[in-house]
Formats: structure tokens, C-alpha cells, sequence
């Protein structure tokens, strides 16, 4: 028990980092659903943020366009409020309803994200 525990805190430490390459495994994957919307030349991704966390949690782009990431604030008062995406520079509270954050994500295979303590997490997988 405790060395599950201790599993589960070093996962958690390594999203924080942008590190945590075990949620490929765990991490349900959507690439075969399009979730994505081009709008005026940029791709559109939209997530909802609640007490259950993040969904979708998962999203496919393309890596040449522009992306527009919408987030919904519902419940923003746990962890899960508290928005982190190392790769992006990203480390802030999200408020109630939209929150949006653009990116170009031509230098990227893949991006990941997390909550303030790495429990909730997601990523962004870019292909050419």
C-alpha cells in the first residue's frame, strides 16, 4: 500500500514537470474522434473543467495551424482549477466560464496538462 502510494505522489510530481510519460498507457485515447474545429484559420479545441476534472482530456491537431484552446470554467474551486501546461508556460487559476489560451504548436509532438497537483490531467497530441 505505501509503495503505491508513493507510486501514485511520483506520477503526480512528474505532470507537474510535464514529464509523466505513464499517461500514454492510462490516458484514454480520442485520436480517433475529431474534436478539433478550424474557425477563421485556427484550430479550435474546446475542454470543460469540473469537479471530475478535465473533458475531454485527450485531443488530436495538426502541427501546421494555429490552435485556440477554450476552456470552460464549471466548478473551478478544487485542484482542478488551478491550470498547469509546463511546455506552454502555463501556470495560473482558471476562472468561471471561458478561459482561452492560443499556441502555435509547430515545435511540439505532443503537449501534456495537468491540475495544480498533477491528479487531473490530459495532453494534446500534434501530427503533421
Amino acid at each position: 500500500m505505501v509503495f503505491f502510494v508513493g507510486l501514485t505522489y511520483f506520477s503526480n510530481f512528474l505532470n507537474l514537470f510535464g514529464l509523466n510519460y505513464f499517461d500514454r498507457f492510462f490516458l484514454k485515447n480520442n485520436e480517433e474522434k475529431v474534436n478539433v474545429k478550424v474557425v477563421s484559420g485556427k484550430q479550435v479545441i474546446e475542454m470543460t473543467v469540473d469537479s471530475s476534472g478535465y473533458s475531454p482530456n485527450v485531443f488530436l491537431v495538426k502541427k501546421d495551424m494555429p490552435v485556440r484552446w477554450v476552456i470552460y470554467g464549471k466548478n473551478v474551486l478544487g485542484c482542478q482549477g488551478y491550470f498547469v501546461v509546463p511546455l506552454l508556460g502555463i501556470s495560473q487559476a482558471l476562472k468561471e466560464g471561458e478561459n482561452i489560451f492560443e499556441f502555435d504548436p509547430k515545435d511540439f509532438s505532443e503537449i501534456p496538462f495537468s491540475c495544480g497537483m498533477g491528479m487531473f490531467r490530459g495532453r494534446i497530441v500534434i501530427k503533421s
